[in-house]
């Protein structure tokens, strides 16, 4: 798939396809094929889904069966099966790839090319490509930029040292995992080695390889290659990152060939203010037309990029110095002029009836309702509570099983799960139990249901994503199953209190009619939402969280952090929680009042790993619980399975 810039010329990219729905099959050894559905068998991997394709194969998500872990699965194309060159070149991304071991690097686990469909598998990194945050976000800032560079300097220069060339770096195969934006290099399909020991599989000179846009003058022209080349790409790659744009002006191999002889690239500065003389110098001696005067080793690029940012952060200190004297000058002020509110505030409340506004000050709001979320503990995943008025986390619900979700009914009676690891075959199951625990049935075996499933504002069905046939509802009976959307993509579900439903499509927002019918689309660059109980806000997270009103231009940020994720709206709709990344394994919970203020961390990771996917439990089922959270140091509620 081809995105196109600001500017009109189109970005190469990897295609991103629907998997094809069917039953799942076992592909003897030696089958033909062009696309694996879900659940096809390959030697000791089932697949899961398609993530997409390039040049020299297909890439899947799969389910390594011995070793019980997800992997990324690469398929060579059928149209190049017999081809003996071009087989070597996929047997050598392998090779090369699986000798290189490092922290931003993707791992290569096992290669297989004795029989057909020769595949290699390695390390799946859940998260999304430079190219499609750069495109959702648009152009980043300095900072921004220079960390992810860095990074991928890193990961250059140990393979340098290693002998080996990428020659394809461009922002598709620049991976950043999920909240914490680590960079991992993908895709060594057309790497060379250039220490000669696999001289008989890149002999590749002369051949017109890599991606038109980023590849290298010299490249281009399919000449002799070092490691200039990855420079060149990467500082392509930094320039697109600071601008959304491309360097050189083309829109094919010929065209870029003219632009390297007659086009001078414009400073990034133009586009970006953040970018100041000095990077604007880096950005454009890495991708130096002449090899001589362009940088001749990553590590003097890094260097250079890191002095940019130790003076960057003094900079920010020493401007903090300057405004401490302005500081204290007004200190004395402030303090009279806070002494004079409080006074009023006090006159107000006692002479002229009182202040009801929920959000005076920046303190949390006493809160009827509590929070529950998912808390990894080792292999386990249970349910606990916590308090956002007194900060109490109380186990509360312990399965002697995985717990991928929980919700409670509005009514709160009940609340619904989501059971076990979804990418096994027998497991992913809906259930239902009512708020003591009593009455546990499991609505539908297997389900596959996804993210965290929703209520009707009546209590009586519930809406889930299921990875195989879009969003689907079933009473809490366990009887009308039926389908509301047949679109692979469609999860997240949330309803509205004159069912409406709203649910995410790829990254577009979209709502439904409960009733079904066509789905329209409200916003893009979006994964997770949740709509207010009047029905009039939306929140979101993206770069922080945020609310929107259809209709509105602006969206209202309450917090700036990328890491906040998954924002749920109370029952009474005073307060918002949701789920921030602390770590690369770490995650706690949080919760501030709906305007922003009050903001508050309620938890640290009770279990080993992560605190995650927190929802509201309603005021009439917290009345219940709350006199028990320090009670017993045993979870409230026990279910064997």
């Amino acid at each position: 798939m081809n995105r196109n810039n600001d500017s009109g010329n189109s970005i190469p990219d990897e295609k991103l396809t629907p998997t094809t729905k069917s039953q799942p099959e076992h592909i003897p050894s030696g089958d033909i094929f062009g696309d694996l559905p879900p659940g096809t068998v390959i030697g000791d991997y089932k697949i899961v889904s398609r993530i997409g394709q390039g040049g020299m194969g297909v890439v899947y998500k799969a389910f390594e069966i011995s070793l019980k872990r997800v992997v990324a699965l690469k398929v060579l194309h059928q149209s190049i099966w017999n081809n003996p060159s071009l087989a070597k070149r996929f047997r050598r991304e392998a090779i090369l790839a699986g000798n290189l071991s490092h922290p931003n690097i993707v791992t290569i686990y096992h290669i297989e090319d004795s029989e057909k469909p020769r595949f290699f598998t390695m390390e799946f990194v859940q998260g999304r490509s430079l190219q499609d945050k750069v495109g959702s976000e648009g152009y980043l800032d300095a900072h921004q930029a220079i960390r992810i560079t860095l990074q991928a300097c890193e990961a250059l220069q140990y393979a340098h040292e290693h002998n080996i060339i990428h020659r394809d770096i461009k922002p598709s195969n620049m991976l950043l995992e999920n909240h914490i934006e680590r960079v991992r290099i993908s895709d060594f399909g057309i790497a060379q080695d250039t220490s000669g020991k696999l001289a008989d599989l890149t002999r590749t000179e002369g051949v017109l390889c890599g991606t038109p846009g980023f590849e290298s003058p010299e490249q281009n022209l399919g000449r002799k290659l070092d490691r200039r080349t990855d420079i060149f790409s990467l500082g392509m790659t930094l320039y697109y990152m600071l601008t959304g744009q491309m360097a050189y002006k083309g829109q094919n191999r010929a065209e870029i060939t003219l632009a390297f002889k007659e086009q001078k690239p414009l400073s990034p500065s133009l586009y970006n203010s953040d970018v100041n003389s000095t990077l604007d110098k880096i950005v454009l001696k890495m991708i130096d037309v002449d090899l001589e005067t362009r940088y001749q080793n990553i590590r003097d690029v890094a260097d250079d990029l890191r002095r940019i940012q130790s003076t960057r952060n003094h900079i920010s200190s020493a401007s903090e110095q300057g405004h401490r004297k302005s500081f204290k000058s007004h200190l004395v002020k402030l303090f009279l002029f806070v002494i004079l509110i409080s006074i009023l505030i006090i006159f107000i409340r006692k002479y002229i009836g009182g202040i009801t506004d929920q959000y005076a000050g920046d303190n949390i709001l006493k809160c009827n309702e509590l929070v529950a979320f998912i808390s990894e503990r080792g292999d386990n995943r249970d349910v606990y509570l916590t308090d956002p008025t007194t900060g109490d986390v109380k186990l509360f619900l312990d399965m002697h099983s995985p717990i991928h979700a929980i919700t409670f009914s509005p009514d709160g009676e009940r609340f619904a799960l989501i059971l076990g690891d979804e990418l096994k075959d027998d497991s992913g199951k809906l259930a239902v139990a009512n708020i003591d625990g009593t009455d546990f049935q499991i609505l539908t075996t297997p389900s596959r249901p996804s993210a965290v499933p929703v209520w009707t504002p009546d209590s009586q069905s519930i809406i889930f994503g299921n990875k195989w046939r879009g969003l689907c509802v079933i009473n809490a009976d366990g009887s009308g199953f039926r389908n509301l959307t047949d679109h692979y993509f469609d999860d997240h579900p949330i309803i509205s209190q004159d069912n409406v439903i709203y649910f995410t499509r790829s990254d577009e927002l979209r709502r439904i009619p409960l009733s079904g019918g066509i789905s329209k689309v409200l916003l893009d660059k979006i994964v997770t939402a949740a709509i207010s109980p009047d029905n009039k806000t939306i929140i979101s997270c993206d770069g922080g969280i945020f609310t929107y009103m259809e209709g509105q231009v602006q969206r209202k940020y309450l917090t700036h952090s990328p890491h906040d994720v998954n924002p749920i709206w109370s029952f009474d709709g005073r307060m918002i929680t949701f789920w921030r990344t602390l770590s690369h394994d770490k995650a706690g919970i949080y919760v501030m009042n709906a305007n922003g203020s009050g903001l508050r961390q309620l938890t640290k990771a009770a279990g080993q790993k992560r605190d995650f996917w927190p929802v509201w439990v309603p005021m009439e089922a917290a009345e219940k619980i709350r006199p028990q959270l320090k009670q017993t140091s045993r979870a409230l509620i026990s279910i064997g399975m």
